[in-house]
């Protein structure tokens, strides 16, 4: 029989190895089929985990309507604790939580990403490449010092959405962040082979040659 503590640490594994399989997808869609280094992929990664620190708890202190009075980063362990007991017990309100934050996050990266993409039109690559390390820098220090963002050098704890699942909660989380790496993965791929996807590695190969058969490079 596999000892417990090997199976907390495969599962462990394979979280950070779907997390981290996001983000290459991502970086692969930018870097590897249009050939345009994309060092601002900090930014939109720092970001989403600092909305999601920031804004779960917030956003279920809000839903059950707890912690009135109380400081969600001063009192962070004891709101946390009131959420994960109401958690434990409300499947529907876990997913819906869960559900909204995603859609939160989704919508505030995406407009880190358009302000990343707003020099990428105007600079060098030379200068682009270091304006967006500055700015993906910036949140970082941003995300460090603020103290009412996530309580600063403390952070802060989240509530478990999942609670509600009980002894299966780990195999859960597992499961469902896997499965969104694999949706991303699959979702790239789909991509890459439109007319839109090899049509962008027709320009990365040769911008010219593609302009010659008539397609259209600018936009």
């Amino acid at each position: 029989m596999i000892p417990e503590a090997w199976i907390t640490w495969i599962m462990d594994v394979l979280v950070y190895f779907a997390v981290y399989l996001i983000v290459v997808v991502s970086l692969n869609l930018q870097y590897g089929y249009t050939g345009i280094p994309n060092f601002g992929l900090a930014l939109s990664v720092a970001g989403g985990a600092y909305v999601a620190g920031s804004l779960a708890g917030r956003i279920a202190m809000w839903y059950y309507g707890i912690g009135e009075g109380l400081d969600f980063i001063r009192d962070n362990s004891f709101i946390t604790s009131m959420l994960n007991e109401r958690l434990a017990h409300d499947p529907v309100g876990g997913i819906i939580l869960f559900l909204a934050l995603i859609g939160i996050s989704s919508v505030i990266n995406a407009g880190l990403g358009f302000i990343a993409s707003y020099p990428a039109i105007r600079l060098r690559a030379d200068y682009l490449i270091m304006t967006l390390i500055a700015m993906a820098e910036a949140i970082r220090v941003i995300g460090i010092n603020y103290y009412p963002l996530v309580g600063g050098t403390f952070w802060v704890h989240v509530p478990d959405y999942f609670a509600w699942t009980g002894d299966m909660r780990r195999i859960v989380i597992t499961g469902l962040i896997f499965g969104i790496a694999l949706i991303m993965f699959f979702i790239v791929q789909i991509f890459a082979t439109s007319p839109l996807g090899r049509l962008i590695r027709a320009i990365r190969e040769n911008e010219v040659s593609a302009e010659c058969l008539g397609k259209d490079v600018t936009k």
